[in-house]
């Protein structure tokens, strides 16, 4: 009875991998993986070169734009043999004329040659971000102003000779860097250094010695440097909130303090 019984045949087919197809099949693949596809690695964009020009930056503009105005100036006044500096330099005139007015800001603009210009814009260039950054560009443009205008009224009141370069500014900047960290009630030792250092010496100079420098109008720009700084050293310091008055502490918190001091739990 068993040789009656036929082989039982299973058919695999279906479970077998189906025939390849002849050609190609397109795909289309849409987003970041249309590249990764095909097996290739997709391209990365490539960052935007900066040019070397751009990368420059206008950092300070107040003590840029002054030190490229004065340079503007000089370049004008070897064109025209000296005769410009006219307009950038302040003298002796009759305050009815607004020209004697304008002069008193425009004669820091104003230098005598290439030396001059050189020795003043170094410090000014080197004292002037630091500032600008500290009290804002409007600030140090408005110092600079009344600084031209105290310098030179005071010259040309008391001398009878004409002023042009930026000189005071220099001394200013100096005086004003000196007192930058000023503590309320405290006088920072680096103010008395450098009043010993740069205004005495211009004080014993200016008595001593006969030149064509106005010594005036550099212990006048450092006296207008050293008041700015203490000036925006009380302003900043009245801004703080003060609280009333000490607070009390008591006895539960002096020992919960040394409690936490020992490293101790509560």
């Amino acid at each position: 009875m068993a040789d009656d019984l036929e082989p039982l045949e299973l058919d695999y087919s279906a479970f077998l991998d189906p025939e390849p197809v002849s050609g190609t099949v397109p795909v289309a693949v849409a987003g970041p993986l249309a590249a990764t596809a095909s097996g290739q690695v997709p391209a990365v964009a490539a960052a935007p070169k900066v040019g070397p020009l751009k990368r420059i930056q206008y950092n300070a503009p107040v003590t840029l734009t002054f030190t490229l105005l004065s340079l503007a100036v000089l370049g004008l006044a070897q064109l025209t043999h000296g005769q410009s500096n006219f307009w950038f330099s302040a003298s002796r005139g009759s305050f009815a004329d607004p020209i004697t007015y304008l002069r008193l800001f425009t004669h820091v603009l104003g230098h005598a040659n290439w030396q001059h210009y050189i020795g003043n814009f170094m410090m000014i260039l080197l004292l002037g971000p630091i500032l600008e950054e500290k009290y804002g560009s409007a600030r140090l443009a408005l110092m600079i102003a009344v600084t031209a205008v105290i310098t030179g009224l005071l010259h040309i009141l008391f001398t009878p000779a004409g002023i042009l370069g930026a000189s005071g500014v220099v001394f200013m900047m100096i005086l004003l860097a000196s007192v930058t960290n000023m503590e309320a009630g405290r006088i920072p030792l680096t103010l008395i250094l450098i009043l010993i250092l740069y205004i005495g010496q211009e004080v014993v100079t200016w008595i001593t010695t006969d030149t064509n420098i106005a010594h005036s109008a550099h212990i006048i720009g450092g006296l207008c440097g050293a008041a700015f700084g203490f000036l925006m050293g009380h302003k900043r310091h009245t801004n703080v909130d003060v609280s009333p008055g000490p607070r009390k502490v008591s006895k539960l918190d002096r020992k919960a303090a040394k409690s936490l001091a020992k490293g101790r739990q509560l």
